[in-house]
């Protein structure tokens, strides 16, 4: 069995910019409920709505990337673990798996993104998770089929998982 465990500073700094959001969104309630001058209410209202949208895409993000993997290689299972529950994908629950890459404003992850047999799609890369490549190993060394590059799309692969469900 081993081990991988989450991107500490991806995850951490998620965590602490949801803090951050949450204070702020207190702060533009209270500046609503209490106000000092009508004037700035429209503003004031874009503002909390943006506070919200990025809480809410940021959530998104804890909620469906895994944040550690367990690989078995006696009972042929990867053992993936998301912030509020566990999944198994079994050797014959996968399709093919392929090579991504994540572009963000600051960097670039190389990761993989497994095909489920259900046609759901499984994200472990550098963006989430510590060392992906031990995945990849692991299945290469079991004859997964490699279907090559594929380009990573964050809004469809999250609106597939809110969509669909939970690989």
């Amino acid at each position: 069995m081993k081990q991988i465990n989450f991107n500490r500073y991806q995850f951490f700094g998620k965590l602490i910019i949801q803090i951050v959001l949450v204070c702020l969104l207190i702060l533009c309630l209270y500046c609503f409920v209490f106000p000092r001058t009508k004037d700035n209410f429209f503003a004031l209202l874009c503002f909390a709505i943006f506070i919200v949208l990025m809480n809410f895409f940021i959530f998104v993000q804890l909620y469906y990337l895994p944040i550690g993997v367990i690989i078995d290689q006696e009972t042929s299972s990867l053992e993936v673990k998301y912030l509020f529950r566990k999944s198994f994908i079994k050797n014959s629950d996968i399709d093919s798996f392929a090579q991504t890459s994540i572009y963000t404003k600051s960097s670039q992850y190389d990761g993989i993104l497994i095909t489920l047999k259900s046609k759901m799609k499984v994200l472990f890369s550098d963006f989430n998770l510590n060392d992906y490549k031990a995945i990849a190993d692991y299945l290469k060394m079991n004859e997964i089929k490699n279907s090559g590059e594929e380009k990573f799309r964050f809004v469809s692969y999250y609106r597939q998982k809110i969509l669909n469900g939970i690989a």
